[in-house]
């Protein structure tokens, strides 16, 4: 599955805005907000990392339960057409099976 885990992570975890360095008067205050933004944006961009990391496996999962489902069927569609005693095969192998299906039904009913 084709999945663009960056722009979805992008919209899920939003980065902080950087500090415009016009807008402190000190030097020293500049650079601290500067410091507390790399470390939000670090712990942001872990989190982002993570959580695309996540995705990427529960997808592996989900894809390779879809496999086994999809094998298990073709499975069990393999032993129903060759079943000895399957009313399909024998429908098949007798020409329509009008007559099979009767006689079936007629089976049961009289069991009753």
């Amino acid at each position: 599955m084709a999945c663009d885990y960056e722009t979805e992570a992008m919209g899920k975890f939003l980065l902080p805005s950087q500090p415009d360095e016009g807008n402190f008067t000190s030097r020293a205050a500049y650079k601290a907000a500067m410091k507390v933004y790399q470390h939000d944006h670090t712990c942001v961009m872990e989190v982002h990392k993570w959580w695309k990391q996540g995705e990427q496996i529960e997808d592996a999962c989900w894809e390779a339960e879809a496999a086994r489902t999809r094998a298990a069927a073709k499975r069990s569609a393999g032993r129903l057409k060759s079943s000895p005693g399957n009313i399909v095969a024998s429908m098949r192998s007798s020409g329509g099976g009008g007559w099979y299906v009767h006689q079936v039904l007629q089976a049961l009913y009289h069991k009753r």
